[in-house]
This record gives C-alpha cells, structure tokens and sequence, in this order.
C-alpha cells in the first residue's frame, strides 16, 4: 500500500490489525523515516520499501527496511538494472549523485501514441 494511505489507516487509532500482519509492502510514493519507526514500533511486519516509476510497470527495486534507521530504494529486482548517469549519459562513480535510469525486463518501450516520448 502506498505511505500515505498507511498513514491514514494509522491515524484511525485503530492499530490492532498491524499485530495479524506478517508482511508489509509499501510503495508508490516516498515514505519518510517517521514512518519506519512507527511500523517498527507497533508491528513485528517484515517492512519492504517497493520503489518503481511508472514506466517500469509497477516495481524496479526493493529493500526490506525491517531493521533499518533510514529508508531508500534498495537494490534492482530480477531481470531490472539501475544506473546512475550524468548529464551527459556517463556511468557515475559509486557516490555519486547523477539521474537514475531503470533497465530490464519490467521496461516499457515507450508511451502508447506518443512516439516521442
């Protein structure tokens, strides 16, 4: 489910329902580190953050965060590459900040009728 309808669920008061819970994937838009700690604290829920732009389908990268202090997109999926480029299409060093682009399987090819995208 995406953070912001978790936090909406939260805010109910009514969290009984986290103890059933053995698995929770969250994705679709960024979840802050406040977050994480709540879950962390309220449910013993294996915590995976699922991180994929649209044109991906629906996930490129994951990262169970179950134990973790900070949250971040983790590592490429199964048959999925993640680079890091700079503005002139280069590979970036380890570090380095740059633009991701997303590769593999999962990739659409373009946008329907719009060849120029």
């Amino acid at each position: 489910m995406t953070p912001s309808r978790l936090k909406m669920l939260l805010s109910a008061g009514n969290d009984g329902w986290l103890e059933s819970v053995t698995e929770m994937l969250i994705g679709g838009e960024a979840w802050t580190d406040d977050l994480l700690a709540v879950l962390q604290s309220k449910s013993k829920a294996a915590l995976f953050n699922m991180y994929g732009p649209t044109e991906t389908t629906i996930w490129s990268a994951m990262r169970e965060v179950t134990n973790d202090q900070t949250v971040s997109i983790g590592g490429p999926i199964a048959n999925t590459q993640l680079y890091i480029l700079s503005d002139n299409w280069q590979l970036q060093p380890i570090g380095v900040a740059g633009e991701l682009c997303i590769a593999g399987d999962g990739l659409a090819r373009g946008y329907w009728n719009r060849p120029e995208l």
